[in-house]
């Protein structure tokens, strides 16, 4: 999958200190990074990763915290760069 490709080190054009910091996110943070990235609110992420709103911004700020992304241009950037973006959005669930 293209996070395990990411978190593997083929970052796609991120700078060695930024792919460090991609290979220490958790497979969970690498998809709420990717979905906030696609413009998802956090309400949105909740539904389609199955998990409260608190877990998502508990999540995020934790995300803003280690990669010092503070806008969502700067997660878009960032996810093009990393390869996080390649393919569609997973549907949220029971839908």
């Amino acid at each position: 999958s293209v996070i395990r490709e990411a978190a593997a080190g083929r970052t796609g054009r991120l700078p060695q200190q930024e792919q460090e910091s991609l290979a220490r996110l958790s497979t969970r943070q690498m998809e709420i990074l990717g979905l906030v990235a696609m413009g998802r609110t956090s309400k949105e992420i909740a539904n389609i990763l199955g998990i409260s709103n608190r877990t998502v911004d508990f999540h995020r700020a934790h995300l803003v915290s280690r990669l010092g992304l503070r806008h969502v241009a700067d997660w878009t950037r960032f996810a093009l760069e990393a390869g996080l973006l390649q393919g569609s959005a997973p549907r949220a669930r029971g839908r």
